[in-house]
C-alpha cells in the first residue's frame, strides 16, 4: 500500500457481471482522493495492467499482497447468453498513477502488444494468464494471505468457500484450495491450486480475517434441507495451516449482535477483533462489535462510538500517522468505506486507548454526484433472489478499493 502523505486514494475497477467479455474495457479508471489535513477531495485517473480480462467480474474476491503493488482477484460471475455462472478465472492487477500509465500504454505499443479494434480504438493483445484456475468455480467468497511456514517473505493463498452457479443450477460451497506462487510445476510448467481440507460448514456471503497465520471466518448464508440459512456470527470457523484443518466453534453471542452478513472486520490485537457493519437479513446495521477469539465471544462495543450510517459490505483500511484538520496529532485512522445504498461515504475512527480498545469516532466524508456518478449503482444477483432482505444488503457501492 502507498499512502503519500496526508492522502488516501481510492480506484473503481470492478463491473457488474453484465459486461461483454469480448470487448476489452479501457485500462485507465476513475479515482477519487482525499486529504484527511484539508478535507479536499480530489477526481483523478488511475492506470490498471492486468493479467488478462477485460474486467474484474462482479462478486469475485480480492486481496492487495504484502509484497509489490499487486492485487490478487479470484473467482466472480459473468453471463454468457443471458445466463449467469460462476468463474474458476484468477489474475493479477496493478494499480500505477496517470504518468505511468501512460508510459506503459506506450511501451505496450512500442513491443506491439496492443492491437485496434473494429472502430479503430486501441486495445491490449491477448496475454496468457500466469495464474491458474481454481479446481472450483465460484463468486462471492474470500480469498486469504498467509505466511509460508519455513520463510520470512513467502505468501501462501487460500480460497475459501462461495456461491457455484453453472448449467446444472446452484450451490454453496465449503471447498477450500491453496495457491503458492513459489510451489511445484507439473511436466508441462504449470502449477496448480491444491484442494485442502474443506469447511465444516458451506457457507457463502461471510466474512473473515487472518489472526496468528490462522484464517478466522463467520457468519453468511448456507443451505440446509435446500432451503438458504443465514448464519449468525457466532458460527465460527478456524483453519489452522499447520494442520491444514478447519475446527468449528460456537462463539457467546452478545444482545443484539447482528452482523451475521457482510460485516467487516479488522484484527487489533493477538486477539481482538473489531467488527463494523453487517446485517441480519433483513435490517443493515451501524454497530461496532467486537470478538475475542481467547474467551471465543462476539458482542457489541459498551460505548457509545459507531458508523454514521449503517453499512454492510464496507471496505477496511489501516493509514498510519495521519494529519487530520482540527487536531494537533496525527493519528493512526481506521477508514470504513462505502457500504450504504444511499450514498458514497466514509468513516474513520482512531483506537482511544490500546488498553481499554476505546474507539474515538473522528469523522467522515461524502462524495457528491460530481465524482461518483459513474461508479454508484444498485445491483441485485441472481441465485439467491429468493432472499429479498440479502439482495437488499448487497446493495452496496460496487467497488473494489484500492489504495494508491
Amino acid at each position: 500500500m502507498k499512502q503519500e502523505q496526508n492522502h488516501f486514494t481510492f480506484t473503481t475497477v470492478i463491473h457488474p457481471p453484465f459486461v461483454d467479455q469480448d470487448k476489452q474495457e479501457e485500462q485507465f479508471y476513475p479515482s477519487i482522493g482525499y486529504n484527511f489535513a484539508t478535507g479536499d477531495a480530489k477526481p483523478g485517473w488511475a492506470f490498471i495492467s492486468k493479467d488478462q480480462p477485460p474486467c474484474v467480474p462482479y462478486f469475485s474476491s480480492y486481496i492487495k499482497k504484502q509484497i509489490g503493488a499487486e492485487f490478487l482477484v479470484t473467482g466472480g460471475a459473468y453471463q454468457e447468453n443471458k445466463d449467469i455462472y460462476s468463474s474458476a478465472f484468477c489474475f493479477r492487477i496493478q494499480l500505477h498513477d496517470h504518468m505511468e500509465g501512460h508510459r506503459i500504454k506506450y511501451e505496450l505499443w512500442r513491443q506491439g502488444l496492443t492491437r485496434e479494434d473494429e472502430d479503430g480504438n486501441e486495445i491490449e493483445g491477448e496475454k496468457v494468464p500466469v495464474i491458474p484456475q481454481m479446481n472450483f468455480a465460484r463468486h462471492n467468497h474470500k480469498v486469504f494471505e498467509l505466511l509460508k511456514p519455513g520463510t520470512t517473505n513467502q505468501y501462501l493463498y487460500l480460497v475459501v468457500g462461495g456461491q457455484l452457479i453453472n448449467q446444472d443450477g446452484w450451490g454453496i460451497l465449503n471447498q477450500c484450495e491453496i495457491y503458492d506462487e513459489k510451489g511445484p510445476v507439473n511436466q508441462n510448467g504449470e502449477q496448480s491450486w491444491e484442494v485442502v481440507d474443506s469447511m465444516v460448514q458451506a457457507r457463502s456471503g461471510f466474512s473473515g480475517f487472518v489472526l496468528n497465520n490462522k484464517v478466522y471466518v463467520y457468519g453468511g448464508l448456507t443451505l440446509e434441507n435446500e432451503e438458504i440459512k443465514i448464519l449468525h456470527s457466532n458460527k465460527v470457523e478456524c483453519f489452522d495451516l499447520a494442520t491444514k484443518k478447519w475446527k468449528d466453534f460456537k462463539y457467546r453471542q452478545g444482545i443484539n449482535v447482528t452482523n451475521h452478513l457482510g460485516s467487516s472486520c479488522l484484527p487489533i490485537s493477538d486477539k481482538h477483533i473489531l467488527v463494523f457493519g453487517g446485517s441480519n437479513g433483513e435490517k443493515v446495521t451501524d454497530k461496532i462489535a467486537i470478538m475475542d477469539i481467547e474467551k471465543k465471544s462476539i458482542e457489541n462495543i459498551k460505548s457509545k462510538t459507531k458508523l454514521s450510517v449503517p453499512r454492510a459490505g464496507s471496505q477496511l483500511f489501516v493509514l498510519k500517522q495521519v494529519e487530520v484538520a482540527d487536531s494537533a496529532q496525527k493519528k493512526d485512522l481506521i477508514v470504513v468505506l462505502g457500504g450504504n445504498q444511499d450514498e458514497v461515504s466514509f468513516d474513520y475512527f482512531a483506537i482511544k486507548d490500546q488498553n481499554t480498545l476505546e474507539l474515538e469516532y473522528v469523522g467522515k466524508n461524502e462524495f457528491n454526484n460530481a465524482f461518483t456518478g459513474a461508479v454508484t449503482g444498485t445491483y441485485a444477483f441472481g441465485g439467491i433472489n429468493d432472499i429479498r432482505a440479502w439482495v437488499k444488503t448487497m446493495q452496496y457501492m460496487p467497488v473494489v478499493t484500492l489504495i494508491q
